[in-house]
């Protein structure tokens, strides 16, 4: 005969060792294969280890529930749908992400761990995270991970306690947990918004009082606040020139109060065309760039971009078995290392990707738009180089010996020459470095078009009014001279 125990944790306000005994016996019973009765944010509902298929068989001979009527697996979070579930949509993070803990319940392709008595054969399982303190605790306390036992043995030292706002310290909360103080930092960081609220402590600099005689010293809060948003203004105008997608120098320049214009410089990352214009992936890229949107989902802003590009593209340096166990391990095996990591920085400047601080360590998650993304509400623009193909694949030349192999391939190297003497006089005269007259690929440029007039130069890759008015003249004149030296060619 089945013996019933029962277990009230209404109203004992400040008996955190009752709460705490009777959370522990309720775990015990589901481990030893007995059944619970546990509260959700809906309703009550009959308990077992879900692993454990005779307790689960219990349940329906308690309930005289018929055997094709599957059962819901209940998790403490989303970071557990790998284990049990396979081939897990994008759209059920973002799901989980919004609505869990909560009464959401999904259907997903099961792992062959879910016995097949909770899916009554099936080959998708329920699954839920419930919304109630009393039966997430047991369930952690059935659970072996950092998050896990951090809940589960700081529910249990403090009890009722934790409904209040107070103060614990790192060390404190370590000891209570039997973990080291850098894997309590990172639990709280990753736990941080779900199931508590973390404030950190004051970092700042101390305030001392100059005259502690003053009972309260006057401070200026408008001022104050005036000053903090100038600041800011300035390091926003500042941020806008790593995250520009125009001329840097003339970025610069407009900052400083100088009218611009259309002006350009034609040597920076984004004049030369290396990195700066927006563009629509290819659909190799898209893919990869869908693999890394998934793995920042399924690791859910535990890895940082070194190490998941690392693991992405099956480096020999992971060596963690948690790392190369998982499913995102070699999903771009075909792609160089530093091309992933490129694409993880893209995809952080268009916002897709965000940082986040786990105990000390930047780590990535996904954004709002990263998740439209994934699940393909949303477009994605990559500030990347276009890929090279074909002919733009083969050795490239190497580097300051660019413009000359291209000059003497079309048998203007002479021209080229006589360009690069005038650049260093006026480099000399202007006492500027050579790059800032003329770039090695706009002399290219010139003795491969041979313009005559500033109006054809203007109409080449690189030269604006401002360069072909007071830069080029001298060039024009060189190459006109040129031709008519050597006629028509």
């Amino acid at each position: 005969m089945m013996q019933t125990i029962y277990y009230d944790l209404r109203n004992i306000k400040g008996q955190q060792k009752e709460v705490r005994d009777k959370i522990n016996a309720a775990a015990k019973i589901l481990r030893e294969g007995g059944l619970v009765g546990i509260p959700t944010e809906t309703v009550y509902g009959l308990a077992a280890n879900g692993l454990d298929e005779a307790a689960v068989k219990r349940i329906f001979e308690a309930k005289g529930r018929p055997q094709d009527n599957p059962l819901i697996l209940h998790l403490a979070g989303a970071q557990w749908l790998p284990r049990y579930c396979a081939d897990v949509p994008p759209l059920a993070y973002v799901l989980a992400r919004k609505f869990w803990p909560g009464p959401l319940t999904m259907i997903l392709k099961r792992k062959s761990e879910v016995p097949d008595v909770i899916t009554a054969g099936l080959d998708t399982v329920a699954v839920r995270c419930p919304n109630h303190p009393v039966t997430l605790a047991i369930i952690h306390q059935l659970e072996s991970t950092q998050r896990s036992r951090f809940i589960s043995r700081v529910i249990k030292f403090y009890g009722p306690k934790l409904l209040t706002s107070a103060v614990y310290s790192v060390e404190e909360l370590a000891v209570i947990a039997g973990l080291s103080t850098d894997q309590v930092k990172r639990v709280i960081h990753a736990l941080d918004g779900d199931c508590l609220h973390y404030q950190s402590a004051f970092s700042g600099r101390a305030v001392t009082l100059t005259d502690p005689a003053q009972p309260m010293p006057h401070l200026n809060r408008e001022e104050i606040e005036a000053k903090r948003s100038a600041e800011i203004a300035r390091l926003d105008e500042v941020v806008t020139y790593a995250s520009a997608h125009r001329c840097r120098q003339a970025t610069l320049i407009d900052y400083f109060g100088e009218d611009v214009t259309s002006w350009r410089c034609g040597c920076c990352d984004i004049c030369s065309g290396e990195d700066g214009s927006l563009r629509d992936p290819t659909p190799e890229e898209y893919r990869a760039v869908r693999i890394i949107l998934l793995a920042v989902a399924n690791f859910n802003g535990r890895i940082g971009a070194g190490k998941l590009a690392k693991v992405l593209t099956g480096s020999s340096e992971i060596d963690s078995p948690w790392l190369r166990n998982s499913g995102d391990f070699g999903k771009l095996a075909a792609w160089k290392q530093n091309s992933v990591a490129a694409l993880l920085h893209s995809l952080e400047r268009s916002g897709a990707l965000e940082r986040v601080d786990q105990g000390g360590f930047p780590c990535l998650q996904l954004s709002e738009q990263g998740e439209d993304v994934l699940t393909g509400a949303a477009d994605i623009k990559l500030d990347l180089s276009a890929p090279r193909t074909g002919a733009e694949k083969e050795r490239k030349p190497r580097k300051g010996k660019a413009a000359s192999a291209a000059s003497s391939g079309s048998g203007n190297s002479a021209l080229y020459e006589r360009l690069r003497g005038i650049r260093q006089q006026m480099a000399t005269a202007r006492d500027l470095p050579l790059y800032a007259v003329l770039t090695n690929r706009d002399l290219a440029t010139l003795v491969e078009h041979l313009p005559l007039t500033p109006e054809e130069a203007i109409k080449l890759p690189g030269f604006g009014e401002h360069k072909a008015k007071r830069i080029l003249p001298p060039f024009l004149a060189e190459i006109r001279k040129y031709k008519e030296e050597n006629g028509p060619f």
